[in-house]
């Protein structure tokens, strides 16, 4: 499950669900728009109604929350000599919270960053 839809279909008319099997992981419903998957108390991936997604550690840099991040959304992240990396075309940016991603997992933009060569 990575898509609003999908998201939304597993909602169905509720509010927030528990996700099945997963410890500590449930999907709650922002607004109209924004559907988010929180990992103990962090909305770790916010699916947008437009395909992109909102990825945010919390401030946990766990493997958990990056199993979290790159199940449950389209993004890749990766742990390279202890930063995580997330794809950008053919190379990859630092992971920041509140980064964004498109339907394919490549970052937008949203200020000048300095490319990883991995």
């Amino acid at each position: 499950m990575n898509t609003y839809d999908q998201f939304a279909a597993f909602l169905g008319s509720r509010a927030q669900r528990t996700m099945p099997s997963i410890k500590a992981t449930i999907v709650r419903r922002l607004d109209a728009f924004s559907i988010a998957v929180r990992y103990h108390h962090t909305d770790v991936v916010i699916a947008h109604f437009d395909g992109t997604f909102t990825l945010t550690s919390g401030g946990y840099m766990t493997a958990t929350t990056k199993a979290r991040i790159n199940d449950f959304s389209s993004a890749r992240v990766r742990q390279l000599r202890g930063a995580w990396l997330v794809r950008y075309g053919v190379t990859e940016l630092p992971f920041y919270d509140g980064i964004r991603v498109n339907q394919h997992g490549d970052v937008i933009p949203d200020e000048p960053r300095t490319a990883v060569n991995a």
